[in-house]
């Protein structure tokens, strides 16, 4: 995908929690963007999420693969857990966005999300969370508003550093952009404060990068925030011809 990406990143600590636990990184140059929600309480989900961003970073810097590069830092923050007993039981989901030649890469963990949205004004999910509840509403237990409400919505069943997986399979998937638009990575910090009408309503609204990233953290604000919220928000250019024919022909 030729043309310019431009990106703003923001991360608050909210209304209730003392510190802030997520880490978010945007590089538009090289091309790849992360968001990380840290856990484990003490400062050690700060140390996490931190320490899943720094190893993604330099091992994608040295030209390493997306996909090896979060699995190293699975194991990288398994390791500092485990000289480190103050830190024990510490991980971070982590979502990142990495640019290709006709498009987005997408590599994730846990249930820190992406959006994607276009200039004709629609929103889609474009990450599956890992996580209790997504399971029962793919097997058809749980409906999707049956699932913003249950009482174990927020418990995860992959991230980096748990140590009960010895191996990491984070999802993984491709998005080509048919228009002009954007990619919002965020925490559940983000979606689980605004419903996806009212992000819809603020992402797709015309506005540039900084306006929208405001209008987003303003109606962030107005919520109770009982978790920190961090995001990053990415607009693209329009496909040229040559990626929107191949987009039409499914390739």
């Amino acid at each position: 995908m030729q043309g310019r990406i431009e990106s703003i990143a923001v991360s608050r600590v909210g209304h209730v929690r003392e510190h802030n636990e997520d880490a978010v990184f945007n590089d538009d140059e090289r091309g790849l963007w992360l968001v990380a929600d840290g856990m484990g309480g003490h400062a050690a989900g700060e140390v996490a999420s931190q320490l899943a961003v720094d190893t993604v970073v330099q091992d994608m810097i040295a030209g390493d693969d997306l996909r090896q590069a979060v699995q190293r830092a699975h194991v990288a923050i398994k390791a500092a857990a485990r000289d480190n007993p103050d830190q024990s039981g510490m991980g971070t989901t982590l979502v990142a966005v990495q640019r290709c030649r006709r498009g987005f890469r997408l590599i994730w963990s846990g249930d820190s999300r992406v959006y994607a949205w276009d200039e004709k004004g629609r929103l889609r999910q474009l990450t599956r969370d890992h996580s209790f509840v997504e399971d029962l509403i793919e097997r058809g237990v749980l409906s999707e508003e049956e699932a913003q409400n249950h009482p174990k919505k927020n418990l995860i069943n992959q991230a980096l550093g748990l140590v009960e997986l010895p191996h990491l399979n984070p999802g993984e998937s491709y998005y080509r952009p048919g228009s002009r638009g954007g990619l919002m990575l965020c925490s559940d910090g983000v979606s689980d404060m605004l419903s996806p009408g009212e992000l819809s309503d603020i992402l797709t609204s015309g506005g540039d990068l900084q306006e929208t990233a405001a209008a987003l953290t303003r109606a962030i604000e107005g919520t109770s925030a009982t978790d920190n919220f961090s995001f990053v928000l990415l607009a693209h250019p329009t496909p040229g011809l040559k990626g929107l024919f191949q987009q039409w022909l499914g390739r």
